[in-house]
């Protein structure tokens, strides 16, 4: 529907939609700009929001938009090929424990910076698949942007494709020393080890440690 929502989405849209668990597609290729930021706040059973916002003009998201949606274990491709999204609200997920994956929820975005603790109180996660692939303004990666996500078995194209990423690629320091993504598997302990990691940093070749990613992260 590429013309609906055209002038705005009411706040109270979802007002007695309590007992819905699924929001996938729901804004898909519509016409919306701007999101209320109480969208969502009846919908305490949301698990769901695969594709929700995908292909929509919006630029902006509000910091609480999914602050009642505590259910919540996929954000995969939520906000895909948002062309206009230029930044992210550091807090977007944090009520959001039980996330368990956010595939392609940044994809083909023009966010140039990702915050730093913008999955801090995600620590089920075990897929980042092109999370924020083909983001080509984006600038710089915290490094510890994935510091309390421990259960990642997949960082598959998480940053692939043409940016202008600089500085060094995340990692986390334990016992006083960088453990890179790519170095994870070295330290079972703290980490599961990743399954899937196939081309996470192609293209980001001025990363200052990229020499030492090994060929199959690249």
């Amino acid at each position: 529907c590429t013309s609906l929502f055209s002038d705005g989405v009411p706040a109270d849209l979802f007002k007695y939609a309590i007992n819905a668990t699924d929001f996938n597609y729901v804004f898909y290729e519509t016409a919306l700009t701007t999101i209320p930021e109480k969208l969502f706040e009846k919908n305490v059973k949301a698990t769901s929001f695969y594709n929700a916002f995908a292909h929509t003009g919006i630029s902006a998201i509000p910091e609480n938009l999914f602050a009642n949606c505590t259910e919540v274990t996929s954000f995969s491709y939520t906000f895909y090929y948002c062309e206009s999204l230029t930044a992210i609200p550091e807090k977007l997920f944090a009520k959001n424990v039980k996330v368990t994956t956010f595939s392609g929820a940044f994809e083909y975005t023009a966010i140039s910076a990702i915050p730093q603790k913008l999955f801090a109180n995600c620590p089920e996660v075990t897929s980042f698949y092109t999370t924020f692939a083909r983001c080509q303004n984006l600038t710089t990666i915290p490094v510890g942007l994935f510091d309390y996500n421990r259960k990642v078995n997949d960082f598959g194209w998480v940053f692939a494709g043409e940016n202008k990423v600089t500085g060094e690629s995340p990692y986390t320091v334990i016992n006083g020393k960088k453990v890179h993504l790519y170095e994870r598997k070295n330290y079972t302990d703290e980490f599961v080890t990743p399954a899937s990691f196939g081309a996470a940093f192609i293209g980001c070749d001025k990363l200052t440690d990229y020499a030492n990613i090994p060929t199959d992260w690249k």
